[in-house]
């Protein structure tokens, strides 16, 4: 099934055990659900999504390259949209050169106020073989200021982030939670003014982050850790960059609990 040059708006479409190609087309308010069986692809490019999401389960392939995920300025509960990608159940992921952000964005001034959130997460993935992200940027997004978010959920995959700059995000967790059987490695990424309650970056459970060339600034973790909350995880740092990084109860930069090991090599 192909998608091409379309727009529309409110719509839900499903589709199931199909190729599906989506391209230079621009949803709005749209539910689109892909489900197949393993042996079925979806390429998207050159699209824009405005609070709308993709659901897609059990894909051999996805790949996802220059698109835009936003969340509107215009905030209600009925358009407010649980993810803007979620994936589960396949075989690749491939993004690249793609935005995830709120172009107008309405930000908490700390993360005990009521202010209503945009989402609960911009990226999903869970049961994935592996999942590649490169040159792409995560901005202003707003995941739940109570509760659980987000910004990206990562539970039982092999994932590597490259070239890719998250800033100004705010989650009522971590950031980026690497959540069971997780292995995650960023090569040369910048972390820019993120926070979260647990982690103003990552919130690591039972699995293993590995840092490389990633420079970290500016990032507030409001109760512990101002890059890092780390239980039974492993940490590695390799020839990082860490600016500026606040604590607001702790102070620390990585705080790693129930036998977790941080390795720093090179850091400055």
């Amino acid at each position: 099934m192909e998608f091409k040059n379309v727009s529309t708006m409110g719509s839900k479409i499903s589709i199931g055990n199909m190729n599906v190609e989506v391209s230079d087309s621009y949803f709005l308010m749209t539910d689109i659900t892909v489900y197949g069986d393993q042996n079925q692809t979806i390429n998207v490019k050159n699209s824009i999504f405005n609070k709308s999401y993709i659901n897609i389960y059990s894909m051999k392939t996805c790949h996802i390259e220059l698109c835009t995920f936003e969340t509107s300025h215009v905030w209600h509960e009925l358009y407010k949209p649980r993810y803007m990608v979620n994936m589960s159940g396949s075989d690749f992921l491939y993004i690249t050169k793609s935005t995830f952000a709120d172009p107008f964005p309405i930000l908490p001034r700390n993360l005990e106020n009521k202010l209503p959130y945009k989402t609960d997460f911009g990226l999903w993935m869970k049961n994935i073989r592996k999942a590649v992200i490169t040159n792409s940027l995560f901005e202003h997004i707003a995941a739940r200021t109570s509760q659980w978010g987000q910004v990206i959920y990562l539970s039982d995959l092999n994932v590597t982030f490259a070239q890719c700059t998250w800033s100004f995000n705010v989650a009522s967790y971590g950031p980026i939670c690497a959540d069971n059987y997780v292995l995650l490695t960023n090569k040369n990424c910048s972390y820019i003014s993120n926070t979260g309650v647990y982690g103003g970056v990552f919130l690591v459970s039972h699995s293993r982050v590995e840092n490389i060339d990633c420079t970290f600034k500016r990032n507030i973790g409001w109760f512990r850790g101002a890059i890092v909350y780390a239980k039974k995880s492993y940490i590695r740092n390799y020839s990082c960059r860490f600016l500026s990084n606040f604590s607001n109860r702790t102070g620390s930069v990585i705080y790693a609990v129930q036998d977790s090991i941080v390795e720093n090599h090179e850091v400055i």
